[in-house]
């Protein structure tokens, strides 16, 4: 099996493989992309096309290349796909650089790392989305690659170069500042007898950017809320779990294969090329556990795009070195099913989102909704995601709220019957429509939906999902 991937097979076969993975990655993409927008989404649109660009980055305090680019994209055309599309095109950039490097390793390494890249759950979902992590996947990309050229080379301009990727990978994403130890680290296990010392004033530039960056767009926001629960050990083992599809795996057998291949790797490979990999891949994810448990919790899927790319080259390279041939093949022949199954998981399930769902009963509601109707949502970011992304002529004073824990529910429950009077008295019914994602939980927001059931009755369900629609329509409970 490893001779689809060997070196000793004909120079045509060898240029073939690359390119049926580069097609193969890129119809995993192109599957996705009308799976529907989210809030971030939503809110990089926003960003991107207001007239005042500059201050809304300022509030939105994210770094500008990104939302810059997106912005002259959205120049040529606006639709949903065409947005995605330039995602993509930064994914398919980064397979091209990752591919490129690790070629240097041998083609078997280069192959390898390939499928895994091409083939992750957690690249593919990001390499579609309308946000940075593409970008952010290609600066990592770029990062290694320069990385790998100090590493081989003691010119000066090879050094300008990792210095301008790491700029870059600053400017895409804050989480891209911990690429720069990552890269000491990298050139230090790799090459320890260079005097690498000499080349810290590089890493001044990117350091300094991020300065900037900090004390202009994120130190006024420091302290404020975030939304994301204190990092804990079970909520970092669901984030690797998921993003690995270790969850979707439902045959007991395959895991005990797929973690065999894993001891078989730990156990017997030979470290030599790929530990520099694997210790770069350990201070990035370091630096994000730091931050996480000791400033704000950034331990979430997106932030491990550039551990997931590192961790896609230290595998192409560590398994193509595994020192016995039998055991060599048993691992790949591991990986191609894995990538297999991951393939499989995201066609299945990729592109049916909840933000996909949010669409479909989106234009449910526009095409029952009449002049005089009204929307109750929950949870409150439904608002702009679901309805600002596809229904963006629905008035704001026709969307109402389910209250949080700590609101008082009286006020919306008298605007909520106020408008339902006003509805009966104009046209002689009322009729309104609830948005739902998520149970309902907060102790609020049950004693809400039992007032709005018994006054208002059982509703008529259009749409019963992850994301549900339900209308009232005319409540005879309610007198003129």
């Amino acid at each position: 099996m490893n001779r689809l991937f060997n070196d000793r097979i004909s120079p045509r076969v060898q240029i073939f493989i690359p390119v049926l993975l580069f097609l193969f990655a890129l119809s995993l993409r192109l599957v996705g992309l009308e799976k529907g927008l989210w809030y971030d989404e939503y809110a990089s649109i926003r960003v991107a096309t207001a007239p005042d660009f500059i201050e809304r980055l300022q509030r939105y305090n994210t770094p500008p290349t990104y939302h810059a680019a997106l912005r002259v994209w959205m120049q040529f055309y606006e639709s949903e796909n065409f947005l995605r599309l330039f995602s993509v095109i930064f994914g398919m950039l980064s397979l091209a650089a990752l591919w490129k490097l690790v070629s240097k390793y041998g083609r078997l390494a280069g192959n390898l790392t390939l499928l895994v890249a091409a083939t992750s759950l957690l690249l593919v979902r990001y390499s579609l989305e309308i946000r940075a992590y593409a970008m952010l996947m290609l600066a990592t990309a770029l990062t290694l690659f320069t990385a790998d050229l100090v590493r081989r080379n003691s010119g000066r301009k090879y050094q300008l170069y990792l210095c301008l990727a790491l700029c870059f990978a600053v400017a895409v994403h804050t989480v891209g500042v911990f690429l720069i130890p990552s890269v000491i680290a990298f050139l230090f296990c790799s090459s320890p007898s260079k005097r690498w010392r000499k080349w810290a004033l590089w890493y001044a530039p990117p350091a300094i950017l991020f300065g900037f960056l900090f004390l202009s767009l994120y130190a006024p926001h420091v302290g404020t809320s975030w939304w994301t629960p204190p990092l804990t050990w079970s909520h970092a083992k669901a984030i690797v779990s998921d993003s690995l599809g270790w969850i979707g795996m439902e045959n007991i057998w395959f895991k005990r294969y797929v973690l065999c291949c894993a001891g078989i790797m730990t156990l017997w490979g030979y470290w030599k090329r790929s530990l520099p990999f694997a210790i770069a891949a350990l201070v990035y994810l370091f630096g994000i556990i730091l931050t996480s448990q000791f400033a704000i919790n950034i331990f979430l899927p997106r932030t491990l795009v550039p551990l997931w790319t590192i961790g896609a080259v230290f595998v192409g390279v560590h398994v193509s070195d595994l020192p016995h041939r039998w055991l060599r093949r048993f691992v790949i022949v591991g990986l191609i099913a894995f990538s297999l199954f991951s393939s499989k998981l995201w066609v299945q399930f990729g592109d049916d989102l909840p933000s996909g769902r949010f669409r479909t009963a989106i234009t449910e509601l526009r095409n029952q909704w009449r002049d005089g109707d009204f929307l109750i949502v929950y949870p409150f970011y439904l608002k702009r995601q679901g309805i600002g992304s596809y229904y963006g002529h629905l008035e704001w004073k026709d969307i109402f709220i389910v209250p949080h824990e700590d609101v008082y529910t009286d006020p919306i429950q008298e605007h909520i019957e106020t408008r339902v009077r006003h509805q009966r008295r104009r046209q002689g019914f009322a009729n309104f429509y609830f948005l739902k994602w998520k149970p309902i939980e907060r102790h609020s927001e049950k004693e809400f939906m039992t007032w709005l059931l018994n006054t208002y009755g059982p509703p008529q369900t259009l749409i019963e999902d992850s994301v549900s629609l339900y209308r009232f329509s005319d409540p005879a409970s309610l007198s003129d």
